[in-house]
């Protein structure tokens, strides 16, 4: 809490120094260029601006024209021939099955695990079994 007072005291002091330096300080008014004395009243009037003429709002539309020509009914579609999706004439020849692949063997990290579950549960490890 001392520490505090005292940084609060600190602040309190500079605003002081701050204030009494603006109030020593002489406020500047800027002085009147010359020429500028005169009354506003010696001007003379702006001129009024012109009055525009009233808008016509009678708008003349042209003629309508002849209406277009209805629209040409469309070209008949020829019919086209389709072909059965099946021909039983052109059957491919039955493809031979591929021999089986043979069985993969087992990797480094499979059979490691097998040899610690055999060994865990008191198999033969040697044997695998």
């Amino acid at each position: 809490a001392e520490r505090f007072e005292r940084g609060t005291e600190v602040i309190h002091q500079r605003l002081l120094r701050v204030e009494r330096q603006a109030q020593d300080l002489p406020e500047s008014v800027p002085e009147p260029a010359a020429g500028i004395d005169q009354p506003l009243a010696d001007t003379p009037p702006a001129p009024p601006a012109e009055v525009a003429p009233p808008l016509d709002w009678d708008i003349e539309l042209p003629a309508v024209e002849a209406a277009p020509p209805p629209p040409r009914p469309p070209e008949p579609v020829q019919p086209i021939e389709r072909q059965p999706a099946f021909q039983p004439d052109a059957q491919p020849a039955p493809r031979r099955a591929a021999p089986p692949a043979p069985p993969r063997e087992p990797s480094l990290v499979e059979r490691g695990f097998a040899a610690a579950k055999g060994w865990l549960f008191g198999g033969n490890p040697v044997l695998g079994r």
